[in-house]
């Protein structure tokens, strides 16, 4: 029988949740990758050269995003990281706001952990 499932996925992805037509793995990790450099340059980059001089050179921001149907992002909060960075997350989470995902059958929550280095 057939689910209308992907035909790019060998069965359903159990990290997707049981609610039909939700995005993959794959589609929000594709989606995230594309946009993970950015985010280092816009929001990472600025932090780390405003951190004071014996700060720390790592922070892990996570984000939770909601997506909506059509692939907009209809909420994200981001949090972490402010302790050493102020307002890191919060550049995160308006960054993620602009994010295209692939449209699908309903609302996707994910929780995407952004790990940031000094290069």
């Amino acid at each position: 029988q057939d689910l209308g499932t992907d035909e790019r996925m060998p069965g359903p992805d159990p990290k997707a949740g049981s609610a039909g037509g939700q995005l993959s793995q794959g589609e929000i990790q594709g989606v995230v990758s594309q946009n993970q450099a950015l985010v280092r340059r816009k929001c990472w980059q600025p932090a780390l050269d405003a951190r004071a001089k014996d700060g720390p050179s790592t922070a892990k921001v996570s984000a939770t995003i909601t997506i909506g149907p059509s692939g907009n992002v209809d909420s994200v909060s981001a949090s972490g990281g402010d302790k050493d960075f102020p307002g890191l997350s919060s550049c995160v989470a308006s960054r993620i706001k602009g994010w295209k995902f692939p449209p699908s059958g309903g609302s996707t929550t994910v929780s995407v952990p952004f790990v940031f280095a000094a290069q």
